[in-house]
């Protein structure tokens, strides 16, 4: 039954409609079936009385009222509205005629209007209903005045106000529930926007502060990048005079020493040529230091041109600028030529590089041992992998990381001179090239120097 009673009562009734619209037509659908049900029962309760015209008016009821549920069906919403209340009239009327005005029919037009109440939300049609009330009303008097009524039965009367009221309450009581859980969805539908709206303002909130925040990054960087321009140019200058005019007074000390040397050749004790000695000796040195540090002034540049070469031509170069020094140590040097990429960099610096390694493995060798140096190389997914590895004197394990930082030196200064940037300038080399350098070794057992070049990422053409 319950499930007729929901099939019937959403007749009409699809999800293109918004929710007021549903709960209107639910509950007009809901007024004929009722309508109609208590004709039926009138109807079988005036067949077993044996009462006609109450027969010929229980039909009259149902047929009135069924015609609300086939316009719904249909979707003419607002006809069906109508032909409910029009049916409720015209049964007032025929009520008037058989039972009187005092029969019932004042209570069946109160009972109507609550339904018009109910079943309209458009001001036009309250005004169209109002004047057919009023026009029923006033036939329905005149009725009552001229006419007397066909039948005076009390016990019908009674039921009629009972069957009415009940009605009327479940009418209302059903509107009621419909409307309190309308309201209900709706207040939760609002609280719901409010709460997204709440949302969306923290969202608007912290998308403010984080354009706030990046803007004063953006004004950060710009200063910094301000500041590093500047500072550049601060090491330009210093470039520039460490070249020029710090080099200058040492080549005059180094020159007029000279000149006093050979000018008191043999007129000096021994002790005074000793520190004519140092002073020329010191004056060469700090040339060599200011010649070192310019190196690695200029090599903080990452600005210099690049080129795609095979890294067998740098190693080609550097092993003919260090031919000499290695055939005075008679050193072995296997290279692996055949596995050597080709890599995307400036070629003076990656020469630079390279020399610098090479000549550090050919110098800090085992004084009873021929030096021997292996160059390999290897490839992954990122990166192009050289090591050179040498069998040298190798380097604590504790100083690994400190060897990188400028004037920063291993092992005896006495036999092993230098300035100690070398490997400082190879840094800032392979840094600029956005790679890595770092080494292994132990004391005693050698090192082996890794450089790691990012491979060159090529584009895509069209249809690959």
């Amino acid at each position: 039954m319950i499930k007729i009673w929901n099939r019937i009562s959403n007749i009409g009734i699809h999800s293109n409609l918004t929710l007021f619209e549903k709960k209107r037509i639910l509950l007009t659908n809901r007024l004929g079936i009722i309508s109609s049900l208590i004709g039926v029962l009138a109807f079988f309760i005036h067949l077993f009385l044996g009462n006609a015209i109450n027969i010929l008016h229980a039909v009259l009821i149902i047929l009135l009222t069924l015609p609300t549920l086939y316009f719904n069906s249909i979707r003419l919403y607002r006809t069906g509205s109508y032909v409910l209340v029009s049916s409720g009239l015209l049964l007032l009327i025929a009520h008037t005629m058989l039972y009187g005005w005092e029969g019932g029919a004042n209570y069946i037009m109160v009972y109507i209007f609550f339904t018009v109440l109910i079943v309209f939300t458009k001001n036009r049609d309250y005004w169209i209903m109002g004047l057919l009330h009023i026009l029923v009303f006033i036939i329905c008097k005149y009725i009552s005045l001229n006419f007397p009524p066909l039948f005076q039965i009390p016990s019908i009367e009674i039921g009629s106000y009972v069957f009415l009221f009940a009605l009327t309450y479940l009418n209302v009581s059903l509107f009621k529930s419909e409307q309190a859980e309308a309201e209900g969805n709706t207040e939760s539908l609002i609280e719901a926007i409010e709460n997204k709206n709440k949302a969306l303002e923290t969202q608007r909130s912290l998308v403010k502060y984080q354009n706030q925040a990046l803007k004063k990054a953006n004004e950060e960087l710009e200063e910094t990048e301000k500041s590093l321009k500047e500072s550049v140019e601060d090491l330009r200058t210093f470039a520039y005079i460490v070249s020029h005019d710090l080099k200058e007074p040492l080549r005059m000390i180094n020159s007029y020493t000279q000149l006093i040397k050979r000018r008191l050749h043999g007129k000096l004790d021994e002790e005074t040529e000793e520190f004519m000695f140092y002073i020329v000796d010191g004056a060469k040195r700090m040339k060599d230091l200011l010649d070192d540090l310019l190196k690695y002034a200029t090599t903080t540049n990452k600005e210099v041109e690049r080129e795609d070469f095979p890294l067998k031509d740098a190693f080609d170069v550097v092993l003919m600028n260090l031919e000499f020094q290695i055939e005075e140590s008679k050193t072995d040097i296997y290279l692996e030529e055949d596995k050597l990429p080709i890599i995307h960099a400036p070629f003076s610096q990656i020469t630079q590089l390279f020399q610098n390694l090479l000549t550090n493995a050919i110098k800090f060798h085992k004084p009873d041992q021929v030096p021997t140096v292996m160059v390999r190389s290897k490839t992954n997914d990122r990166y192009h992998i050289i090591s050179i590895q040498d069998l040298g004197i190798g380097i604590p394990r504790d100083k690994t990381d400190s060897i990188f930082s400028p004037f920063k030196r291993v092992g005896n200064k006495e036999k092993y001179k230098g300035s100690g940037i070398g490997l400082a300038i190879c840094k800032k080399i392979v840094q600029n090239l956005d790679g890595k350098i770092w080494v292994e070794s132990e004391l005693g057992e050698g090192a082996t120097f890794y450089i790691a070049f990012p491979i060159k990422k090529r584009l895509k053409k069209k249809g690959e």
